[in-house]
C-alpha cells in the first residue's frame, strides 16, 4: 500500500512537471503563437516609460515565466525587465537575471536617457563587473553566425551601391533584386529566419530586401506567409510583416492596411487598432505617444545640463 501511494506521488510530480513545461513556450515552437508575446511587451513598455517599473516588471516577470524572450530591437523587453527589476526593489536573482541577458542578448540595451544616467547605480546593484560581462557577451558571440552576417551585410552593399548613383539604372536594380529574392529563399531553406538571436542586432537585417521583391507573384505567394509564419512563432517583430503587407496592398490600389496614413486610411479608430492587435502590433498612436516621451526626456535632460 505505501509502495502504491509512493508510485502515485511520483506520477503526480512527474505530472506537474511535464504539464508546467508543456505550457512554456519557446522560439519556433511548432504551435507557438507569440501574438500575445507582443502585446503585453508594449503594455510592460508604456508602464517602463512613466516610471512605474514595479507594474512592468511584475507583467515582464510573469510573461517570461510563459514564454522564451525575444528581445524586439527598439522595446528590449528583456533589458527592461533587469531594469525594473532593480528600479522597483525585486533584486532576488538579478546577478542570474542579467547574466542571461548578456549571453542571450549580447548586452542590456538602455534606449531612454532617464536609465542611460542611472546605469552606472544599475550595474551597481546588479553586482556583475566588467570582467564578467565581457566574459557572457563571448558567450553571446560564440553563438552568432558571422558568416550569415557577412552575407547580409553585402546584399545591402551591392544595394545601396546601386541607389546612391546619380542616375539609377532601374533593370540593373530590378535584376539585383532577383537575385536578392533567390538568396532569401536559400537563406530561409538553410538556417530559418535570420534573426537577432541569430545574426546579432545592427544593420545586417533582410528586412529592407522585403520591401523590393516582386510584389505580383513572390511577395504574396512566397514572402508573406514566410513572414507570417516567423512572426507568430517569435522570430521577428510584427512590423516587420507589417511593411511588407502594406507596401503589396498599396501596390495593389487598396491604400494601405496596418499603418494607414492620415490622408490613406483603411480603416479608422478602433476597428483600425483591433486588425492591428490581430497580428500583434501596439495601437496605431502608440509610437507616436512614445516618441514624444522620449523627446521630452532629452530635452529635459539638455536643460538640465545646459544650466
Amino acid at each position: 500500500m505505501k509502495t502504491q501511494k509512493t508510485i502515485l506521488l511520483i506520477c503526480s510530480i512527474l505530472f506537474v512537471l511535464i504539464s508546467c513545461k508543456s505550457s512554456y513556450t519557446r522560439i519556433g515552437d511548432q504551435n507557438a503563437n507569440y501574438i500575445p508575446y507582443y502585446l503585453k511587451v508594449y503594455e510592460a513598455d508604456s508602464l517602463f516609460i512613466v516610471g512605474n517599473y514595479q507594474k512592468s516588471y511584475e507583467i515582464l516577470d510573469s510573461l517570461f515565466k510563459k514564454y522564451e524572450p525575444v528581445e524586439i530591437e527598439g522595446y528590449y523587453e528583456y533589458s527592461n525587465y533587469v531594469f525594473s527589476a532593480v528600479l522597483s526593489g525585486k533584486n532576488k536573482n538579478l546577478k542570474k537575471i542579467a547574466k542571461k541577458g548578456y549571453i542571450n542578448n549580447g548586452d542590456l540595451n538602455a534606449i531612454r536617457v532617464t536609465i542611460l544616467k542611472k546605469l552606472d547605480s544599475i550595474n551597481a546593484v546588479i553586482g556583475l563587473n566588467k570582467k564578467e560581462i565581457e566574459k557572457y557577451k563571448r558567450f553571446y558571440n560564440k553563438n552568432i553566425n558571422w558568416e550569415l552576417r557577412e552575407q547580409i551585410h553585402q546584399m545591402s552593399k551591392e544595394d545601396q551601391a546601386i541607389r546612391h548613383e546619380d542616375n539609377i539604372d532601374m533593370d540593373k536594380l530590378g535584376k539585383l533584386a532577383r537575385i536578392h529574392e533567390k538568396m532569401i529563399v536559400e537563406i530561409f531553406n538553410k538556417y530559418g529566419y535570420p534573426s537577432s538571436k541569430k545574426i546579432g542586432f545592427g544593420e545586417e537585417t533582410l528586412s529592407a530586401f522585403f520591401l523590393h521583391t516582386d510584389p505580383e507573384d513572390y511577395r504574396v505567394n512566397y514572402l508573406l506567409p514566410k513572414l507570417k509564419d516567423y512572426i507568430t512563432k517569435g522570430y521577428e517583430a510584427p512590423s516587420v510583416y507589417a511593411s511588407v503587407y502594406d507596401k503589396w496592398f498599396f501596390f495593389n490600389n487598396k491604400k494601405y492596411y496596418y499603418s494607414p496614413p492620415k490622408d490613406h486610411e483603411v480603416f479608422k479608430g478602433a476597428k483600425l487598432d483591433s486588425v492591428r492587435k490581430s497580428i500583434g502590433l501596439p495601437h496605431l498612436k502608440y509610437s507616436d505617444w512614445r516618441s514624444d516621451k522620449f523627446m521630452q526626456e532629452i530635452l529635459e535632460y539638455k536643460k538640465q545640463n545646459s544650466n
